[in-house]
């Protein structure tokens, strides 16, 4: 391999891993999103559990949220493909994880408990193994030790919920979304916002 051949990958691979920490510095609106609705679904299926309210208006309530969270999760991706001219590497790597991440836990919630084959207090805990591998994946992909970390934070708390067979578990599932996925998603925000502006973060 030549000198310049040598300094072109090089610089090929300097760009990916710049383009990749950009990527990082995601604006969190999804984990956000997704850590509310998920969040808010979780509580309204354990006041149906507890009898405060009907399944009936937690079963419309969870087609509602979801389908709102991937209505505005389209429209924010048909957004940023428009500004950006072309899709990155490390973009398309983020995508990836996260919109099958997102796919699965649909098709758990949905039809495995439509089915059958998934059974209700045992939704929680493979979501949990479902986000933790989305964050564990991002964290060596990107090199962020913050995600890995909560990467194996889900994976405790979901062998904690396969372990304790009780409703509460879905108000720990409901803590878990906000507090490691909405509460990230709120200081990749504030992150993003000083990076946007200029400022030493």
């Amino acid at each position: 391999m030549d000198t310049n051949q040598a300094k072109l990958e090089l610089t090929e691979i300097k760009k990916i891993m710049e383009d990749s920490r950009r990527i990082m510095v995601d604006d969190g609106t999804g984990f956000i999103l997704w850590g509310l609705l998920v969040a808010a679904g979780l509580i309204s299926s354990y006041l149906s559990v507890l009898g405060y309210i009907s399944w009936k208006i937690t079963s419309i309530a969870w087609f509602v949220l979801i389908g709102s969270g991937w209505l505005i999760t389209l429209l924010q991706v048909r957004r940023d493909s428009k500004k950006r001219k072309a899709v990155t590497f490390a973009g398309k790597v983020a995508g990836a994880i996260w919109g099958s991440a997102g796919v699965t836990m649909t098709i758990i919630g949905f039809v495995g408990s439509y089915t059958g084959m998934v059974k209700g207090m045992g939704i929680s805990p493979l979501m949990a193994c479902v986000m933790a591998a989305a964050f564990f994946v991002s964290g060596v992909v990107y090199n962020e030790k913050k995600f890995r970390y909560l990467g194996i934070a889900w994976w405790a708390g979901s062998l904690v919920m396969f372990f304790w067979h009780s409703p509460h578990t879905l108000l720990l599932f409901a803590l878990m979304m906000i507090f490691m996925q909405a509460l990230p998603g709120m200081l990749m925000y504030n992150k993003w916002k000083k990076e946007k502006s200029g400022k030493t973060v």
